[in-house]
C-alpha cells in the first residue's frame, strides 16, 4: 500500500494506548468488521501493515472480541478451527459456554475441587450424583421387593 493509502487508513482509526481497542471509524459490515474500501477488512490491513503477511490457512482472531478493533496487539493469527473453538467457548448464547462459566450446579452445589467429578469431558456435581444414586437404589430395592414370589402369603 502506498504512503497516501496508509495515511488515509490510519485517519479512519480511533487510536488509543497499546492495551486499548483501536476502533475502526470507517465502513462496518453487518457483522461489525471494518472495511477499507475494496482493499479489504480493516483489521487484516492493520495487521499486515504492522506485523506482516497472513499466510494461507490462517486467519486473525480478535482476542478482545471487538470486531471493529484494528489494534495489531489484539489480533492473533490462528487456524479457522482454533478461531471457531474460541468463539464457541466465549459465545454468550452458546449452551456449552454458559455451562462452562457456571460456578454451581442447577441445585446450587458448588463446582469446586471436592464436589466436582470430570468424566468424558463433562463435569458433574458429586452431591447430586450421590442423591440420584440413592434414589435409583431405593427404586431398585422397591421393584425387587414387589417382584418377590410369595408362598402361602409370606415373602420368601
Amino acid at each position: 500500500m502506498h504512503e497516501l493509502g496508509i495515511t488515509e487508513f490510519w485517519a479512519k482509526v480511533e487510536l488509543g494506548t497499546p492495551d486499548k481497542c483501536w476502533l475502526w471509524q470507517g465502513i462496518l459490515d453487518p457483522d461489525g468488521y471494518g472495511h477499507f474500501g475494496k482493499r479489504g477488512k480493516a483489521h487484516r490491513i492493520a495487521y499486515e501493515l504492522n506485523i506482516g503477511k497472513i499466510p494461507p490457512g490462517k486467519i486473525l482472531h480478535h482476542i478482545c472480541f471487538q470486531c471493529s478493533c484494528v489494534n495489531p496487539a489484539h489480533l492473533e493469527m490462528v487456524t479457522q478451527r482454533e478461531h471457531f473453538q474460541r468463539h464457541i467457548i466465549n459465545s454468550q448464547q452458546n449452551p456449552a459456554a454458559i455451562a462452562a462459566r457456571a460456578t454451581h450446579c442447577p441445585q446450587g452445589h458448588p463446582y469446586d475441587l471436592i464436589n466436582t467429578k470430570f468424566y468424558k469431558g463433562m463435569r458433574y456435581c458429586r452431591t447430586c450424583m450421590r442423591t440420584i444414586r440413592k434414589i435409583q437404589l431405593k427404586r431398585k430395592r422397591l421393584k425387587l421387593a414387589l417382584e418377590k414370589p410369595t408362598i402361602r402369603g409370606h415373602a420368601t
